[in-house]
């Protein structure tokens, strides 16, 4: 007869996977604050951290890297301007996003091996289920969902959110949910079965057709045929085939299909790539990299700002007269109106910002995730990620990162072991 588990274990255990479940779903909070991002997660590993350290007894020692992704956290807090922090949401969500992500690092670091990859299962048929939920009862999603989500934005042009504030971020989990079960296996609680990865697969497929998010589709392919080759020749190639058929038959049956930004999209791909730009979507997060550029140079130490003000826009805009750069004419274009509005992408935000600080900060950053099998897969993820559309507060980033340090530091310990031994 098995042991009983220590009152003070099974708590951990349920924190723990608390911790995860909040990262799977982190537009979901009992107290919605109406922003994309909630900080569920960040509470979930203070609580979590804060149980280990005075009830489990667990010594937590911070490595010279960990100090200085604190102090980068700590930088990237207190770079704003006085304008940036009359709006505490906006701190909340931009200036406070490291020392959240921190927080959601330590502690994922520091319990990895309470994961498990059957909540990351369960959490993908939730998702699964939220969304054919919103597809064929709005109404039963409005009402059982909605009050509990943060701002759901309108994607009429797209498909459904589901358990997510739009359809580009429901896109956006389903790409990460065979990257983080993978991960979350790497710690050897409940190893992965070809059953359950066929499971996963049909869920990363169903999410992002219901989604029908095209700039999260080819964030996804890039990063799922990374994931693929991660794992391993075989199943890169056969992800990368895969993949490859996948994006043929729907640009050979996008006539047929139903006249969305995603079928709209691969059209305009088909005939011509460079008016891809005249997607509001695709232009809005091109836009933030080409304003990021003139702006590294005529503010290298950045201007403080959360959001990108409309007079410094247009002050980049028409002094280096970036019309040009996409041969069509400006007032075709839609996405200028939403980086104003939006304050562009995270990583143009941030380069308007902090300029260069915020490059060294995001290098290493990234840089913190090297030496593991999982490294070239989470960085893809995360990487793209940012200049896509997905805040640095995301917690999958921080928690993903918090794996790949815990299974360096073991791969560290074990070859420090003799052979005689």
């Amino acid at each position: 007869m098995a042991e009983a588990r220590p009152k003070s274990t099974t708590v951990s255990h349920w924190l723990g996977n608390g911790l995860l479940v909040a990262t799977l779903f982190p537009y979901l909070s009992p107290v919605p604050m109406k922003s994309d991002i909630q900080p569920v997660a960040a509470l979930i590993g203070l609580i979590l951290l804060l149980f280990l350290i005075f009830v489990d007894r667990v010594r937590i020692k911070l490595t010279k890297p960990e100090i200085g992704l604190f102090l980068a956290g700590l930088v990237y807090l207190v770079y704003a301007s006085e304008q940036a922090w009359s709006d505490p949401g906006e701190v909340l969500r931009k200036s406070s996003a490291m020392m959240l992500g921190f927080v959601i690092y330590l502690a994922s670091k520091t319990s990895y091996q309470l994961f498990s990859s059957r909540v990351v299962m369960v959490a993908a048929l939730g998702h699964l289920g939220a969304a054919f939920m919103q597809s064929f009862s709005p109404d039963l999603h409005k009402t059982l969902l909605v009050p509990f989500m943060s701002e759901v934005r309108g994607a009429e042009d797209r498909g459904v959110g589901g358990a997510c504030s739009e359809p580009s971020f429901l896109a956006n989990i389903g790409v990460m949910l065979p990257i983080l079960a993978w991960v979350v296996a790497g710690n050897g609680n409940f190893k992965i079965s070809k059953g359950y990865w066929l499971a996963i697969w049909f869920v990363v497929i169903a999410l992002i057709g219901l989604s029908l998010a095209a700039t999260a589709a080819i964030y996804g392919i890039v990063v799922l045929i990374v994931f693929g080759l991660s794992r391993g020749l075989k199943s890169g190639v056969l992800t990368g085939i895969a993949t490859i058929g996948a994006c043929a038959t729907l640009i050979a049956a996008s006539p047929s299909l139903p006249n969305t930004r995603a079928t709209e999209l691969i059209t305009v791909a088909a005939k011509d790539p460079r008016l891809i730009i005249e997607d509001p979507s695709a232009s809005m997060r091109l836009v933030g990299h080409y304003l990021s550029a003139p702006s590294l140079l005529e503010k290298p130490f950045g201007t403080g700002d959360v959001k990108l003000d409309q007079g410094y826009f247009w002050f980049l805009w028409n002094k280096y007269n970036l019309d040009s750069w996409y041969e069509i004419e400006v007032s075709r274009m839609s996405g200028q109106y939403y980086a104003i509005g939006y304050g562009l992408t995270d990583f143009g935000a941030g380069c308007i910002r902090m300029g260069w600080i915020f490059l060294a900060i995001l290098a290493f950053w990234f840089w913190q995730y090297r030496g593991t099998k999982f490294s070239w897969t989470v960085v893809s993820f995360a990487s793209l990620g940012v200049l896509s559309s997905i805040p640095i507060v995301f917690p999958a980033y921080w928690l993903m990162l918090g794996c790949v340090q815990a299974a360096r530091e073991r791969d560290k310990s074990l070859t420090a072991i003799p052979n005689s031994l």
